[in-house]
């Protein structure tokens, strides 16, 4: 029989790796921003390939941080109904919407394989010349994530785990948000 308390460890481990390829990501894509910016402004010169790259981790960053609102259940949703149906009708209309976004993912995931699979058999050819399909590698398994969480949250009922400090200052006593 598996240990829960091992399990939780072993997944709080991967959502601190997950949140860390965040912000290294964001950061790889700051710095290489302010390097083009920096060789253009005093230099007269750029590279070549760090705008298709940074193209390229603007969606690495898109489906990163979409695999993380999954897995909070933080995701962009309508919120007209809630408030007029009782609590059993707003977990029957969550988990709902959770299955249809498992299905959606589900199917982005295939076609996005389907695309990975095309880019690599015609040998297509990204920034700096490595094969494209390295780059597309994370829309099948960003969609692939966020579909298991999303049957996570429809079948078993997965709560997103408490967020970090910072989410909560906005709820303390004497701070108002969005006010100057």
């Amino acid at each position: 029989m598996p240990n829960p308390e091992r399990l939780q460890r072993w997944l709080r481990g991967l959502h601190r790796l997950e949140d860390g390829l965040l912000a290294g990501l964001l950061l790889g894509s700051l710095f290489l921003a302010l390097l083009q910016i920096v060789l253009r402004s005093f230099f007269d010169t750029g590279l070549d390939w760090i705008g298709p790259l940074l193209r390229i981790l603007m969606v690495w960053l898109g489906l990163w941080a979409g695999m993380i609102a999954a897995r909070q259940g933080r995701h962009i949703t309508m919120d007209a109904l809630s408030p007029y149906l009782s609590p059993v009708w707003k977990l029957r209309l969550r988990r709902l919407t959770d299955a249809f976004s498992f299905a959606v993912c589900l199917l982005l995931a295939w076609a996005s394989t389907q695309l990975v699979r095309m880019s690599h058999s015609f040998a297509d050819t990204g920034p700096m010349g490595w094969p494209l399909w390295i780059f597309q590698i994370i829309l099948p398994l960003g969609f692939s994530v966020m579909a298991l969480r999303y049957l996570g949250h429809a079948l078993l009922g997965w709560e997103a785990p408490p967020g970090p400090q910072w989410e909560r200052v906005g709820k303390q006593p004497g701070v108002q948000r969005g006010r100057t």
